[in-house]
């Protein structure tokens, strides 16, 4: 059972709960029967952004920072043509590289990478999207914290709306048409929304369940970690 079903809720209405639109947007929710006519309605009112959270929101992390990369690579490409500075082109490689070879080494090279090119960047969101997307947030070697569920789809939005915004201002409107329909492409390969609400349900529901322990608080009379003093 995914949460669609087991909130009652249809694609439309779990999509639009997850990309937090806003209640003006309500009467539009209501008028669509499934997600993809979601996304078109809110690309012909000029919600770009909105579009794109809601994509963002059907994406299982590899797949949406995927999105997040090719993005962010392609306002680099218009902004910098072949020349990328260095701490650019290192974040972007770094986010490629874990993509390829997904590991803790490089999940946490990602994270140093679009820490150091700045985070409010699209490659640097795209870059914190990987930290995000599962492991311990904690230093490594120190006690395991997962991250909380959802972060790692809000990031990657945060990078696609980034780098919609980031180019040419009379750009924009086309950059959102771009990005969101290279999103759907994702989808599509994905076996549709319905698959891809599942897969990326399954990661949210992993996700919940190994963040509610280490996010609740020490029982009363619990062992008190080492270091911290009552």
């Amino acid at each position: 059972m995914t949460d669609t079903q087991s909130a009652g809720l249809t694609p439309v209405q779990w999509i639009a709960a997850r990309a937090d639109l806003g209640d003006d947007l309500a009467p539009l929710v209501a008028s669509v029967a499934e997600p993809g006519a979601l996304v078109s309605a809110l690309l012909s009112s000029e919600k770009g952004a909105e579009a794109v959270r809601c994509v963002a929101s059907a994406l299982p992390p590899r797949e949406g920072i995927w999105w997040a990369f090719v993005s962010a690579r392609h306002t680099a490409q218009v902004m910098h043509g072949s020349a990328f500075p260095p701490l650019l082109k290192l974040a972007l490689d770094a986010v490629d590289k874990w993509i390829n070879a997904p590991s803790d080494e490089s999940r946490r090279a990602a994270w140093s990478a679009g820490d150091a090119f700045g985070t409010g960047t699209p490659a640097g969101a795209a870059a914190a999207a990987v930290f995000m997307s599962g492991g311990s947030i904690a230093p490594a070697g120190t006690m395991e914290i997962p991250p909380p569920p959802g972060v790692c789809g809000t990031l990657v939005s945060t990078s696609v709306i980034l780098a919609a915004v980031t180019g040419p201002p009379k750009e924009i409107a086309a950059s959102y048409q771009a990005f969101v329909a290279q999103g759907l492409a994702v989808i599509t390969q994905l076996g549709g929304w319905d698959a891809a609400i599942a897969a990326t349900w399954q990661v949210l529901d992993a996700q919940q369940r190994a963040h509610a322990p280490a996010s609740a608080p020490p029982a009363a009379g619990g062992p008190v970690p080492s270091g911290v003093h009552p």
